[in-house]
Parts: structure tokens; C-alpha cells; sequence
């Protein structure tokens, strides 16, 4: 079996996941998608295996795979540790960003600002945004950690930059946690990053509420 079949069935389900298109409690049938990407379903078993180790799927011996669910507590708790990862990132940031990644940072601030109506394309620069800034603070163990939640985060669903004037809210918010990298002003910088990621877990628990779903 090819390697990169089994990586192409594994970016496939993350994207799938990401996009919404896969949601939390949902079956995935394996003879589908194996059909879907034009491959085996050999390679789909590993791709699934590789996802319940990432905590994105629970397997079965006797229902199959299935897409992990997050109660409430589960998403307090992610954006809990969200809040201190990506704080430290903004602090790290401020200590050590060069003038390339402040160059690529305001660069995506301006696409931010001509995509305000775009929830989708919003989502797509929001993470290259926290990407960046993960690079600007030079840390390679804290680039890891943070990449490995990232891909725990793809279960939450559909982007809180949909919500009612977040987009703007969130550009914002964005704009002032460079303003203080820039400045090299490492407090403030994590004062506003840790402030922006509780203002999203406000409206990710609101929208998770909305849609019934238990503690």
C-alpha cells in the first residue's frame, strides 16, 4: 500500500471535518469513501486509525468509525488551554518577531479587511493569521503543541466568524494584538490574545447551546 494514499484519505477526512461536511456523531462509511477519493479502503482504515489517535474519531469493532462528539465541558476545556497556548504565542511574539513577520502579519490584516463579508475566506486567513504569529514566536516545541490542538479544534464545526458582527470584532482584535507585537509589548500582547480567544468561546458555547447540545 502507498503511503501517500493513506495521507491523501487522511487529508481528506480532516478537510471533510473541517469544512463541516463530517459532523461530531456521524458514521463514516468506509466503501463511500473509498469510492469518493478513487482509492482502496485499505489506505482508509490507516487514515481512520491515525484519526482516533488524533481524538477526531472513535472506532467500534461492532458500529464502525464514527466522528468524535465534544460536549460543553469538552469545548470550556479546549478553549481553556487555547487561551494559554495562543497567549504565550502573542507573548513570544512580542519578544522575538522579526520584520518579515510583522510584514506577513499586516499583510494578512489587509486581506482580512477586503474578506469581512466572507465568512469562509475569514476562516481560512483567521488560521493562517494564528499560524503566523505561532512562526513569529520562534518556539519549535510551542509551534508543535499548537499544531496538534489545531487539528483537535477542526471538531468544533463551522467558524464563530459567521456570528453577528465577529468578523469585524475578530479583525479588530487581530489588529491590536500586532499593533502590541510590533510595539514589542509582550504583556499586552497576550492580554489581548487571551481576551480574543475568550470572546470566541463566548460565541462558540453560544452556537454549540443553539444547537442542543448537552453537557
Amino acid at each position: 500500500m502507498s503511503a501517500s494514499l493513506a495521507d491523501q484519505a487522511y487529508e481528506g477526512l480532516l478537510a471533510a471535518i473541517g469544512a463541516g461536511h463530517l459532523k461530531p456523531g456521524e458514521r463514516i462509511r468506509e466503501t463511500a469513501l473509498a469510492e469518493q477519493l478513487g482509492i482502496s479502503r485499505t489506505p482508509i482504515r490507516e487514515a481512520l486509525q491515525r484519526l482516533a489517535r488524533d481524538g477526531l474519531v472513535q472506532l467500534d469493532a461492532r458500529n464502525g468509525a464514527r466522528i468524535a462528539e465534544l460536549s460543553l465541558q469538552a469545548i470550556q476545556e479546549l478553549y481553556d488551554l487555547r487561551e494559554i497556548l495562543e497567549g504565550s504565542t502573542a507573548r513570544l511574539a512580542a519578544q522575538s518577531a522579526s520584520a518579515n513577520d510583522l510584514q506577513r502579519l499586516n499583510a494578512i490584516l489587509a486581506r482580512e479587511e477586503a474578506q469581512l463579508g466572507d465568512p469562509v475566506a475569514l476562516a481560512k486567513l483567521n488560521k493562517l493569521y494564528h499560524r503566523t504569529l505561532c512562526e513569529a514566536a520562534n518556539n519549535r516545541y510551542l509551534m508543535s503543541a499548537v499544531g496538534t490542538f489545531s487539528t483537535t479544534l477542526l471538531l468544533l464545526g463551522p467558524t464563530t466568524l459567521a456570528a453577528h458582527q465577529r468578523a469585524g470584532e475578530s479583525h479588530a482584535e487581530h489588529r491590536a494584538v500586532v499593533e502590541a507585537v510590533a510595539a514589542g509589548d509582550a504583556e499586552r500582547a497576550e492580554r489581548l490574545m487571551r481576551g480574543h480567544i475568550r470572546r470566541a468561546r463566548e460565541i462558540r458555547l453560544a452556537m454549540a447551546l443553539e444547537t442542543g447540545l448537552a453537557e
